[in-house]
């Protein structure tokens, strides 16, 4: 998934440049190629430190022209995470349907009453809400801090500020 926006800058493409590496190398960036008026950065290799929404971005390549400031970030990191999140709560449901079907097999008692085994279905439905809740979050906390990023470089006031989860 690609994310572009463009803004309009009223500082200089040098002093941009500087506040996005102050703000992405810290966290795990590297500067893949600089020029007066463009800078690419990659992400290094998985952070395991403090989560930021920031590190949902793959590479990021701003463009600085006089009176313009343009972002085209790539989010597979971000895709990646939503994937994991997936698999883990697929792994918690599997495993919970598997011990409801072991008791309902298990224990005469449960045999008779067919309802019990709606408990892990429910169980599985509230985890698909979580799974959609959690991925669109991850998004949109992404895009927040890109765009209080780009109003930053933009020389704008903006509420720019550390994000954790």
């Amino acid at each position: 998934m690609n994310y572009h926006k463009t803004m309009p800058s009223i500082i200089d493409p040098r002093e941009s440049i500087h506040i996005a590496l102050n703000n992405l190398l810290p966290i795990g960036f590297s500067v893949s190629a600089q020029t007066e008026n463009s800078l690419i950065v990659k992400r290094k290799a998985a952070n395991r430190g403090t989560p930021h929404p920031l590190l949902g971005m793959s590479t990021a390549a701003f463009s600085l022209e006089e009176g313009a400031i343009s972002i085209d970030a790539d989010l597979n990191a971000l895709n990646r995470l939503s994937r994991r999140i997936v698999l883990v709560y697929l792994a918690v449901s599997l495993v919970n349907a598997v011990i409801f079907l072991s008791l309902w097999f298990i224990i005469p008692a449960l045999r008779a009453h067919g309802w019990f085994l709606l408990i892990p279905a429910a169980m599985m439905a509230m985890f698909v809400v979580i799974i959609l809740f959690a991925a669109r979050l991850a998004y949109a906390r992404c895009e927040a801090a890109i765009n209080d990023l780009l109003t930053q470089m933009a020389g704008k006031p903006t509420n720019f500020k550390h994000y954790y989860l």
